[in-house]
């Protein structure tokens, strides 16, 4: 991989927001870090999303009708948080819309290099705390022991590896050789034996064989890469919420085998379903552990797709939001953009922070279709 890594220069109001909200998420993915809490992840969150603010209202390439469409972006990103009680959508969404005028791969290597830099340190210090604590970050999960590495579970420490990983994947998409892609499956493997999150590492071997095929036959798999990228989420959108639906209709022996492979994730969006249904514009569920159910044999509930998460927690406005903005995306034919595109849709069957763009970067790219929507920028930079 690449020798150089020199850290980017936190230049302006973008960067600096930026930068405190890569140590939001991070702080708040942690479960070891001493004095950080809720208090102290609130006041970052404000922090950060001040100085994205404050970076679109200084900016003189914004003009009415954009700021009109950034406030009513905005407002209904603030209204999801409120009626979902996270942040993560409220983020993301004023991190796009602060990003525009600017170049997206700038801003995600920005936000690669610092997440390296955070997650390096936060791994050796969990390391060197072991001898001191005795906490190994061991748990037993369905009769498996994992390590979390001090963030509080597997499969979180396996999100942001894997966000690792793509970010680097799509930054360095057109010079990727042979030996890069060995290292990758070479760290995978590794976070397999430590996390022991099969669907991570299932994802990563799919993106690693399509790579392949896209180094030996880049004409073919680009037009390839176009179609599936167009409609990878809604058709996965619709399989999920189908699997989910039957499900509630009768445990069938296909069915019972598919959630079985997927650790329980059609199950777990059954029980949403029947007992919540679906929401356009968002609520508050609560997760974690529950009366024990006997009907689908759980004693706690959580999300862990992403399709049956949007649909009937974060507000299924989203999902037809990313549906669109997509398909828009994967028609120009980027086939740097349309792989993460599709490593995106491929997660979102077994994980739910997409929307978070500091946890899987992906939703970010779709600011290559507004960066040159109209000559202000153009005018704007040759002053």
């Amino acid at each position: 991989m690449n020798a150089k890594f020199m850290l980017p220069k936190i230049k302006n109001f973008l960067y600096c927001g930026v930068f405190i909200l890569i140590l939001k998420v991070y702080g708040s993915a942690s479960s070891i870090l001493p004095f950080y809490n809720d208090n102290i992840d609130t006041v970052l969150a404000i922090l950060g999303v001040g100085c994205l603010g404050l970076h679109c209202i200084m900016m003189q390439y914004y003009n009415r009708k954009i700021l009109l469409v950034y406030i009513l972006v905005s407002l209904l990103a603030l209204y999801s948080t409120i009626r979902v009680g996270n942040y993560g959508i409220f983020i993301t969404a004023v991190t796009c819309l602060a990003i525009y005028g600017e170049d997206p791969k700038k801003v995600i290597e920005f936000i690669f290099k610092y997440e390296c830099l955070f997650f390096v340190l936060h791994l050796i210090f969990a390391i060197i705390r072991i001898p001191f604590t005795g906490d190994f970050y061991s748990q037993i999960i369905d009769g498996v022991e994992r390590l979390n590495m001090g963030f509080g579970h597997p499969n979180r420490f396996s999100v942001l590896v894997f966000n690792l990983l793509l970010m680097w994947i799509w930054l360095n998409f057109k010079n990727i050789k042979y030996i890069n892609i060995l290292i990758i499956f070479g760290i995978s493997l590794i976070n397999y034996k430590l996390t022991r999150t099969r669907t991570n590492e299932t994802a990563i071997l799919i993106l690693l064989i399509v790579l392949l095929f896209y180094k030996h036959f880049p004409q073919k798999t680009s037009n390839v890469l176009r179609i599936v990228a167009m409609f990878i989420t809604p058709v996965l959108s619709i399989i999920s919420m189908l699997a989910v639906i039957l499900y509630t209709k009768g445990n069938n022996i296909v069915l019972v085998a598919l959630d079985k492979a997927l650790s329980g994730r059609i199950r777990l969006g059954a029980y949403a379903y029947e007992h919540y249904g679906i929401s356009f514009w968002g609520r508050t569920l609560l997760t974690e552990k529950i009366q024990y159910d006997e009907t689908y044999q759980l004693n706690y509930f959580t999300f862990d797709n992403i399709y049956t998460d949007i649909s009937m927690r974060q507000g299924i406005i989203w999902l037809i939001l990313l549906i669109v903005l997509f398909y828009v995306l994967a028609k120009r034919k980027n086939d740097d953009i349309n792989f993460a595109i599709i490593a995106w849709g491929i997660y979102g069957i077994t994980e739910v922070h997409g929307l978070n763009v500091y946890m899987l970067f992906v939703v970010l790219l779709t600011c290559e279709l507004f960066k040159k929507c109209s000559g202000i920028i153009e005018n704007y930079n040759r002053k």
